[in-house]
Protein backbone atom coordinates (compact mmCIF):
# COMPACT_ATOMS: atom_id res chain seq x y z
CA UNK A 1 0.00 0.00 0.00
CA UNK A 2 1.18 3.40 -1.06
CA UNK A 3 0.54 6.35 1.96
CA UNK A 4 -0.98 9.58 0.21
CA UNK A 5 -1.62 11.65 2.78
CA UNK A 6 -2.72 11.56 6.36
CA UNK A 7 -5.90 8.68 7.04
CA UNK A 8 -9.45 10.48 7.10
CA UNK A 9 -12.20 8.44 8.32
CA UNK A 10 -15.99 9.29 6.18
CA UNK A 11 -19.43 8.44 6.83
CA UNK A 12 -21.76 8.82 4.29
CA UNK A 13 -25.25 8.47 4.20
CA UNK A 14 -26.90 6.71 0.99
CA UNK A 15 -29.81 7.08 -0.79
CA UNK A 16 -31.89 4.01 0.05
CA UNK A 17 -30.91 1.03 -1.49
CA UNK A 18 -27.75 2.73 -2.33
CA UNK A 19 -25.38 1.89 0.19
CA UNK A 20 -23.62 -0.86 -2.01
CA UNK A 21 -23.55 1.51 -4.91
CA UNK A 22 -21.75 4.13 -2.75
CA UNK A 23 -19.11 2.18 -0.97
CA UNK A 24 -18.39 0.41 -4.28
CA UNK A 25 -17.73 3.86 -5.92
CA UNK A 26 -15.48 5.03 -2.81
CA UNK A 27 -13.36 1.91 -2.75
CA UNK A 28 -12.38 2.58 -6.50
CA UNK A 29 -11.15 5.43 -5.40
CA UNK A 30 -7.34 5.48 -5.86
CA UNK A 31 -6.87 7.65 -1.98
CA UNK A 32 -9.63 5.04 -0.49
CA UNK A 33 -8.12 2.28 2.15
CA UNK A 34 -11.51 0.75 2.92
CA UNK A 35 -15.23 1.10 2.49
CA UNK A 36 -17.59 -0.62 4.74
CA UNK A 37 -21.33 -1.14 3.90
CA UNK A 38 -22.97 0.15 7.53
CA UNK A 39 -26.23 -0.15 9.31
CA UNK A 40 -27.66 2.73 11.51
CA UNK A 41 -27.36 6.27 10.60
CA UNK A 42 -24.22 5.97 8.34
CA UNK A 43 -24.83 3.50 5.41
CA UNK A 44 -21.34 3.81 4.44
CA UNK A 45 -17.60 4.18 6.25
CA UNK A 46 -14.80 4.38 4.48
CA UNK A 47 -11.05 5.80 5.25
CA UNK A 48 -9.32 7.84 2.43
CA UNK A 49 -5.58 8.84 2.20
CA UNK A 50 -4.75 12.71 1.51
CA UNK A 51 -2.65 15.29 1.86
CA UNK A 52 -4.04 18.07 4.29
CA UNK A 53 -3.87 20.90 2.22
CA UNK A 54 -6.56 18.58 -0.71
CA UNK A 55 -8.41 17.28 2.14
CA UNK A 56 -11.21 19.72 1.80
CA UNK A 57 -11.58 19.63 -1.68
CA UNK A 58 -12.11 16.12 -1.24
CA UNK A 59 -14.65 15.53 1.20
CA UNK A 60 -16.40 18.88 0.19
CA UNK A 61 -16.48 18.27 -3.86
CA UNK A 62 -15.37 15.23 -4.86
CA UNK A 63 -16.34 12.51 -2.34
CA UNK A 64 -20.30 14.30 -2.49
CA UNK A 65 -20.44 12.81 -5.88
CA UNK A 66 -20.74 9.02 -5.76
CA UNK A 67 -23.71 7.92 -7.26
CA UNK A 68 -26.47 6.64 -4.87
CA UNK A 69 -25.23 9.02 -2.17
CA UNK A 70 -27.89 12.70 -2.56
CA UNK A 71 -26.29 15.64 -2.80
Amino acid sequence: MVVRGRGTVVGVRCAPGQARVVATALARRPECVFAHVLTGSWDCLAEVQCPRDRLAGLVMDELPGPPGAPP
